[in-house]
């Protein structure tokens, strides 16, 4: 179940980290994700030595997994979903589009999965359980943290619209 929910948690804060720019910059959405971690996970130099690699070669994989699928939504002519938008415009998509929209969901939800899997195993040779305790928390609060600032950014440029009052209403 906790890996369910950090799946979803990951995949919609990706996606919210995809809507805030138009290109995001790979290099350093990873360099700040990586500098998080080591900033606040602290490893003996032999559990650093490997296990910062491979995280690093995870979080690539991640957004490769990402973009793709934006991608191959993109070649069919699909706007890409955004939960979180202000503007959720109703796009009327095709029975075939709806189709490969849910196909290309559930490819990104597998692909993650087993990436994640992978990940665990490789982890799991490098760092010692409390060590993978306190890295799975601070992933998570790292992706919180992430969604939170997202919100207060896209509530921030809501605000001076829905702010004014409206001429004709009477306030009470």
């Amino acid at each position: 179940m906790k890996r369910v929910l950090l799946l979803v948690c990951l995949f919609a804060t990706t996606l919210l980290m995809g809507k805030a720019q138009d290109k995001p910059d790979v290099n350093k959405m990873v360099q700040d994700r990586i500098s998080y971690m080591k900033e606040n996970l602290k490893l003996s130099s032999a559990e650093g030595k490997t296990f910062w690699t491979a995280y690093e070669q995870y979080l690539r994989n991640e957004i490769t997994y990402h973009n793709a699928f934006r991608d191959n939504l993109k070649k069919k002519g699909i706007p890409t979903p955004c939960v979180n938008c202000p503007n959720k415009e109703q796009v009327e998509l095709s029975d075939k589009q709806i189709t490969y929209l849910y196909d290309q969901k559930f490819e990104l939800k597998k692909n993650l999965f087993n990436l994640e899997s992978q990940f665990y195993k490789k982890a799991k040779e490098f760092l010692s359980p409390k060590h993978l305790q306190e890295f799975y928390k601070l992933d998570e609060k790292y992706k919180r943290e992430m969604v939170h600032k997202k919100n207060a950014a896209s509530k921030q440029t809501q605000a001076p619209a829905s702010s004014a009052p409206t001429p004709n209403k009477k306030r009470r």
